[in-house]
């Protein structure tokens, strides 16, 4: 999608593993964005589940961050990771 105006506003993106109810294993690592810094995930604007595999580092998960800002027109980015993404993307990378 081609903006004729200039990027104004500002995307929250929150970074966080999407845990098996019963289990407890991490499932895939999730990202959700809004325009606005207090947002759940029923009311994301823009929604993307990652497989945890050897593939996914962080080089992926800031791409896919860089897909949802360019789909948004934004200037800024705001992410929050959840600790245990860091976790489990440094554990499959040391592997």
């Amino acid at each position: 999608m081609q903006f004729n105006a200039p990027a104004q506003n500002t995307l929250f993106v929150k970074v966080s593993v999407k845990m098996s109810p019963y289990a407890n294993k991490p499932v895939c690592i999730r990202l959700l964005a809004h325009n606005f810094d207090t947002f759940t995930s029923n009311n994301a604007l823009y929604f993307a589940d990652l497989p945890i595999h050897s593939s996914t580092t962080l080089a992926v998960i800031q791409a896919k961050i860089e897909s949802f800002r360019a789909q948004n027109n934004a200037r800024q980015v705001s992410v929050k990771f959840q600790p245990k993404v860091l976790k489990l993307v440094t554990a499959s990378v040391a592997q």
